[in-house]
């Protein structure tokens, strides 16, 4: 399995929010919400697939030629991945038919015109799709009676087979089923728990997530909470095109569990712990889990507590360090603890207790008879001894304190 090639691939994401007819009384502003969001997750630059100058997003558009023409032309662009996502209500032009139409701000079904004219037949989209150069073509279609979008994937209504390799549609709803958009919801029900497992991932030990193999925990985690059961239709070769990268399993490759806890907790000193950790996490670790470390880091800097703040600050600067020199001897593993035993050999009272000790051991060693020479040449060595242990005291003994 493996991601979209960003260069290659394209994104349409389509939603109505507001209508005419039957539907003027049942805006949908959670659509605008799963265009947005789903957007944002699909080009994240960490975890997504995607470009974000790749991802075409249409909210509220009533030309339906416009929305084609932008389908057409991220299919026409496309080699490697297309994605297609319809979000608002939809209504299949009869009831005994396949084909659905997806309603735009003008669509009116209460006149005596053709409503299905002034619509977006998911034909149209399909064909369009179909036609596309790209390895992998994908569509989501998040509507009342989408499940009978699958008819046309395989062929069914017409005996058109759509069985080309590397197709997958994924339905909300089945053919005769109302999708179902919560009062309140930031998200329509099946496109709010689609962006949350493409966002946080799936307990799974593979990297990289795709459609089909987070279907099964789409459909159990909508079904067991209620709402329409969805489906999909897949030919071969594409449950091997990802869309994101699976966050959970990376995360907890990445981060230990209880380091993940420390840095999750309320209490100052218990973060200010964990970013300690991170130091040789970092030290220790592999290019993406240095990655890793770096991001939470950066999360800190500007922490409300000092000493989360200034914990994160000094591993900031010592990361800063090993990325600027990283043959020195500030490289990952040199030293267990680097900027402390830095920080102590720089204080100041560490030279003055040295220079005191020094004094004071000469003047006593000069009592007991010895010449000042002599007293003084037993005297050093004993004050560089005493100034190694201040720093090593200084060092290792030092603990974040509550703010």
């Amino acid at each position: 399995m493996r991601l979209p090639v960003p260069e290659s691939s394209h994104v349409v994401l389509i939603g109505t929010t507001t209508y005419s007819g039957s539907f003027a009384a049942y805006p949908l502003p959670a659509v605008a919400n799963n265009v947005t969001d789903l957007a944002a997750v699909l080009t994240d630059e960490q975890y997504g697939g995607f470009l974000a100058e790749h991802c075409t997003t249409v909210v509220d558009e009533d030309d339906r030629d416009v929305i084609l023409r932008k389908v057409r032309a991220a299919a026409t662009r496309a080699t490697d991945v297309l994605l297609v996502y319809l979000s608002g209500h939809a209504r299949p032009k009869t009831l005994a038919g396949n084909e659905i139409h997806l309603f735009l701000p003008g669509s009116d079904d209460g006149g005596e015109d053709f409503w299905w004219n002034h619509a977006l037949p998911y034909s149209d989209i399909n064909l369009i799709v179909r036609e596309s150069r790209a390895a992998c073509r994908m569509v989501v279609i998040d509507t009342c009676f989408s499940g009978r979008a699958l008819a046309q994937v395989m062929g069914r209504a017409d005996g058109e087979a759509f069985a080309i390799s590397g197709s997958y549609v994924l339905a909300s709803a089945g053919p005769t089923t109302h999708a179902v958009a919560p009062a309140g919801a930031r998200h329509t029900a099946f496109t709010g728990v689609l962006i949350d497992l493409l966002t946080n991932g799936i307990e799974d030990p593979v990297p990289e997530l795709s459609l089909p193999r987070i279907f099964p925990v789409l459909r159990h985690t909508l079904v067991s909470s209620g709402y329409p059961e969805p489906d999909h239709s897949a030919t071969k070769t594409v449950d091997q095109k990802a869309l994101v990268r699976n966050r959970a399993a990376l995360i907890a490759r990445d981060l230990p569990p209880e380091v993940v806890a420390d840095l999750g907790s309320d209490v100052n000193t218990v973060i200010a712990r964990g970013l300690q950790r991170l130091e040789d996490l970092y030290s220790l670790g592999t290019r993406p889990v240095r990655a890793r470390v770096r991001s939470e880091v950066l999360r800190f800097l500007d922490h409300d507590s000092k000493i989360v703040s200034q914990e994160a600050g000094r591993l900031y600067d010592l990361i800063r360090a090993w990325e600027d020199d990283p043959g020195g001897d500030a490289k990952p593993g040199a030293s267990k603890e680097p900027g402390r035993l830095r920080q102590a050999a720089a204080d100041p009272w560490s030279g003055a207790f040295a220079v005191a000790l020094a004094l004071v051991a000469g003047a006593v060693l000069w009592w007991t008879g010895l010449t000042p020479g002599l007293a003084a040449a037993v005297a050093a060595p004993l004050a560089l001894l005493g100034y190694a242990v201040v720093v090593a005291v200084n060092t290792y003994s030092t603990r974040p304190e509550e703010d």
